[in-house]
């Protein structure tokens, strides 16, 4: 699905509220129910302005930036705009910058891209301004992703910051679910049979969504531990 590029608004996060009290599909209500408590009570605790998100075009962080949304417009301070952390990788897909640039537009979000590794650009973020959470798109199948809570402070030689996990509990089939049945749009490079997104250098269409007319959406993965059969081991940040 292209990316819409009308600005977020009050209709978009109704519609996420009423996925959460959905009884067509319980299981799904309820973990966006949760991920939007998370999310809420970060607002709550730290301020709109001091939480901030990680965001490089992937599905789950599409994810999180249309839940954050939602929270946001029912806050106190629905006009916030929001700051985000791109990690950009080595030679990165122009269609994952292209779906990018149009979040940008659709959901206000004022973007800090850093070239280079993960503490040094989280550094060079909360340098820049005072940022005391971030929200992260990690769940609990991505590598490291078991150890994880829900709320985790980075570790005592990293820089200073409350890593929040909203998805954490959810799965690939999940990420889809919420994706199609609010029909937020996503990276097209899904469209064409990838599953998990990195540099050009270690990223190719799914081998599972092979068919003979070409490559099936990421959607129609039936199992969701072959999600990263299409990438190859690097070291370059990814963008599940």
């Amino acid at each position: 699905m292209n990316p819409d590029t009308r600005p977020f608004d009050r209709d978009d996060a109704q519609a996420v509220y009423d996925l959460a009290a959905s009884t067509a599909k319980p299981e799904l209500a309820k973990k966006v129910a949760q991920a939007l408590d998370v999310i809420q009570k970060s607002i709550l605790e730290y301020g709109a302005d001091e939480v901030a998100l990680s965001f490089n075009g992937g599905k789950d962080c599409t994810v999180i930036i249309h839940l954050l949304a939602a929270a946001l417009a029912r806050s106190s301070n629905p006009n916030s705009k929001m700051r985000a952390l791109y990690i950009r990788c080595r030679s990165p897909f122009g269609e994952v910058e292209d779906f990018m640039k149009a979040c940008q537009a659709r959901y206000n979000v004022e973007l800090f891209s850093f070239e280079g590794n993960l503490k040094d650009g989280l550094q060079a973020f909360l340098s820049q301004a005072s940022r005391r959470a971030i929200l992260i798109g990690t769940r609990s199948t991505d590598p490291n992703g078991a150890r994880l809570t829900a709320l985790d402070p980075t570790d005592n030689d990293w820089p200073s910051v409350m890593r929040i996990h909203p998805i954490l509990s959810w799965s690939y089939h999940d990420i889809w679910d919420f994706l199609r049945i609010l029909r937020v749009g996503w990276c097209e490079l899904y469209n064409m049979g990838y599953t998990s997104l990195g540099s050009t250098f270690n990223t190719r269409p799914n081998p599972h969504l092979a068919s003979p007319m070409g490559w099936r959406p990421a959607w129609e993965l039936t199992d969701g531990a072959l999600e990263r059969a299409g990438r190859s081991p690097c070291t370059v940040p990814t963008a599940q």
